[in-house]
């Protein structure tokens, strides 16, 4: 633990930014700040995907860049919602990553529209368990992915990303298998869904190309 708290450290850190005075109540409200980076990027996909608008607009339209690497702490670019937050004055950490906050708003839009197709649909358990570990297996890669280009191991982030598309692969053969979608409301749920899996996907294939 000594290391970790060595000068080293603070290379992660915005230059002027004590990481050792950092304190519990900081890290929390640091927390709550990145989670509102999630909700504000969920929001915009939310409203605008459904009317056609593809993953590269809404980044647009968000100010988030997802050709990016650890060391440009400028690539999400904060509007006016969230100005007031002191963003780039806190600790530079893979949950400020445009890449993990696209992806993380994304799933929390599947998991959204996840609830409302469970109350249109009949579901077996056993199919609903598998659907499930298909997302938490792919929201659990891409987090990791993150995690490894803030620690620059490239390799370990290709993996992780290929581990995703995997897991992607996966959600969509079981939303595909879904049959008992009679209702319209219940189709077009799961197209949403489908359109946001497969946004995920192209940002694993991307990130893949890269490298």
């Amino acid at each position: 633990m000594n290391e970790f708290n060595s000068e080293d450290s603070d290379d992660f850190f915005q230059d002027g930014f004590d990481a050792k005075h950092l304190s519990y109540a900081e890290w929390v409200d640091y927390l709550r700040r990145c989670n509102a980076q999630v909700a504000r990027f969920a929001s915009i996909y939310a409203l605008n995907r459904p009317t056609g608008k593809t993953l590269e607009e809404i980044c647009l339209m968000a100010g988030a860049n997802l050709d990016t690497n650890p060391e440009c702490k400028e690539d999400f670019t904060d509007i006016e919602e969230l100005e007031d937050l002191e963003y780039f004055n806190e600790p530079w950490t893979f949950l400020n990553l445009p890449l993990y906050v696209v992806s993380k708003a994304i799933f929390k839009y599947i998991d959204s529209n996840m609830a409302r197709l469970l109350d249109e649909i009949t579901i077996p358990q056993k199919d609903l368990w598998e659907l499930s570990r298909s997302l938490n297996e792919a929201l659990t890669c891409m987090t990791f992915a993150a995690n490894a280009i803030d620690l620059c191991e490239t390799e370990l982030e290709t993996c992780q990303y290929k581990m995703s598309s995997t897991a992607l692969n996966a959600l969509l053969a079981r939303l595909d298998s879904i049959s008992d979608c009679d209702s319209v409301a219940a189709k077009i749920l799961i197209e949403r869904m489908r359109d946001a899996v497969l946004d995920l996907r192209h940002m694993c294939i991307e990130n893949n190309r890269k490298f």
